[in-house]
């Protein structure tokens, strides 16, 4: 599975290691004198994407990545989400990112990061 988060690029299918999703619809009770509480649709939740990917120095640069998601969260703009290059999702924003540094070279340089990202969709201007 070949994604894109913006100009980011986790093209081997060796980085990302699963991708799940979250969506799902808000209600409003309204208590009600005599009788069971009614319910009121107001709208789908925003959809809301969890990837979990693996940054391996034989695959590509792990700081370097982690840079540029850095930069991404830190702009705090929204950046289109793509997965095959056929499947344009719309646009996200980063939310968060979880890193784990597993293996870290003497020199300091991190060889593989195991990470968590959390993208949610943007449906504004």
């Amino acid at each position: 599975m070949i994604t894109n988060i913006g100009d980011i690029q986790l093209t081997d299918s060796r980085l990302l290691q699963g991708v799940s999703t979250k969506f799902g619809y808000t209600y409003a009770t309204h208590e009600l004198a005599v009788g069971k509480p009614s319910r009121q649709s107001i709208g789908a939740n925003l959809t809301e994407w969890r990837l979990a990917v693996r940054l391996h120095y034989q695959f590509c640069d792990p700081a370097t990545v982690l840079a540029q998601l850095q930069t991404v969260l830190n702009n705090g703009k929204p950046v289109p989400l793509v997965f095959d290059y056929l499947d344009y999702v719309g646009y996200v924003t980063l939310d968060d990112v979880d890193v784990t540094f597993v293996e870290v070279a003497t020199s300091g340089r991190p060889l593989i990061i195991d990470g968590n990202l959390t993208l949610s969709e943007f449906s504004g201007d």
